[in-house]
């Protein structure tokens, strides 16, 4: 097996650092993840986080978990949306964000919450330094975002990340 799409999909745009595109959306996958990361990279190297929850009613239980995983494995976390669906991606946000400070994250500093997920992986891009890898995680695949009342806009996190490192 050469790679599958979304699953520890390396993404080569010519950028200083390891951009990784992974489906990875619950407690388990992200720790396996960001583990298997901060091993690549080793040491001398940081692994950025771009972690969110899907809305709708589902993962409420382990939203906090997730979040305090990011806080724990990865040495900046950025929350954004994934699918909100009738939630309100902020407070989805805070769910997370409330994990990744009891793992010792602090606002501003290595914990930076923005809803927009292409605002959100650009500043994940502009935290990275040379050797680094950003996780990109919870889509995969998928090909759009979820919002209110039903209605979907077309997404690609390979494409925005190639997008976004060029």
């Amino acid at each position: 097996v050469t790679g599958i799409a979304g699953r520890m999909q390396f993404i080569q745009a010519g950028q200083p650092f390891k951009v990784v595109v992974d489906y990875a959306h619950e407690p388990m996958s992200l720790t396996a993840l960001f583990t298997a990361l901060k091993t690549l990279v080793g040491k001398d190297r940081r692994v950025i986080g771009v972690v969110g929850s899907d809305g709708g009613g589902r993962d409420k239980g382990k939203r906090a978990e997730m979040g305090r995983i990011a806080g724990m494995l990865c040495d900046k976390v950025v929350i954004t949306d994934v699918n909100c669906y009738d939630e309100d991606p902020a407070e989805i946000a805070e769910m997370l964000a409330v994990g990744a400070r009891e793992a010792g994250k602090k606002d501003g500093v290595d914990l930076f919450v923005v809803l927009d997920r292409r605002a959100g992986i650009k500043k994940a891009f502009e935290l990275a330094k040379v050797g680094d890898a950003v996780a990109i995680t919870a889509k995969g695949t998928e090909p759009f975002i979820a919002v209110a009342g039903g209605k979907t806009i077309p997404w690609d996190d390979a494409m925005v990340a190639r997008e976004l490192v060029t």
